[in-house]
C-alpha cells in the first residue's frame, strides 16, 4: 500500500501512529497524521508551509481538543479511520493531479486539507494554509515560481 510514499511520508505515518497510540486512540486520525507530519522539520511540507513555526501550538491544540487517554501499547499496528485512509486517497489524487508518480509530504499536507471538515484541516486553516494556495505552492501554474507574482 505505501509503494508510492517517500521516505518521509513513511515517517510521517510511522509517527502519525506513535501520536494515535500517545492520545489513547483506537484509529490513526487526520490529527495524528498532522501531528506526523511535524516530526520531521526537514520535511518538505514543512519547509514550504513553515509548519515547524505553528508546531507547538498546533499540538496545544490538539492536546486541548482530545485530550490524552490512556495510552495504547507501542506495539502493534493501529488501522487508519475512514477520513485517515480519505486524507491518504487524497494526498495520492494531488500527486496524481501534478504528475508526480511519489507521494511525499506536501501531498499528505494536501490530504489534509481536502479533508475539509476534520479538525486538522481548520487547524492548518487557522495557521494559514488553504487548499487552493497550497496547491500552487505545491505545483506552481506553468510559468511561474512561487516566488513570482
Amino acid at each position: 500500500m505505501f509503494e508510492r510514499y517517500t521516505e518521509p511520508a513513511r515517517r510521517a505515518i510511522f509517527f502519525a501512529v506513535y501520536e494515535a497510540k500517545r492520545f489513547g486512540s483506537t484509529h490513526i486520525e487526520p490529527e495524528h497524521l498532522l501531528l506526523g507530519l511535524l516530526h520531521d522539520p526537514q520535511s518538505l511540507a514543512n519547509k514550504l508551509f513553515g509548519l515547524n513555526a505553528h508546531a507547538d501550538s498546533l499540538r496545544l491544540k490538539m492536546e486541548q481538543k482530545y485530550p490524552s487517554l490512556n495510552p495504547r501499547p507501542k506495539n502493534g499496528d493501529l488501522p487508519l479511520s475512514d477520513s485517515g485512509k480519505r486524507v491518504l486517497i487524497h494526498a495520492a489524487e494531488e500527486a496524481d493531479r501534478i504528475g508526480n508518480p511519489l507521494i511525499d509530504t506536501e501531498h499528505m499536507l494536501l490530504g489534509l486539507l481536502c479533508e475539509k471538515e476534520s479538525h486538522a484541516a481548520k487547524l492548518l486553516s487557522e495557521v494559514g494554509v488553504e487548499l487552493a494556495s497550497a496547491r500552487h505552492i505545491v505545483a506552481p501554474p506553468a510559468g511561474h515560481t512561487p516566488d513570482s507574482t
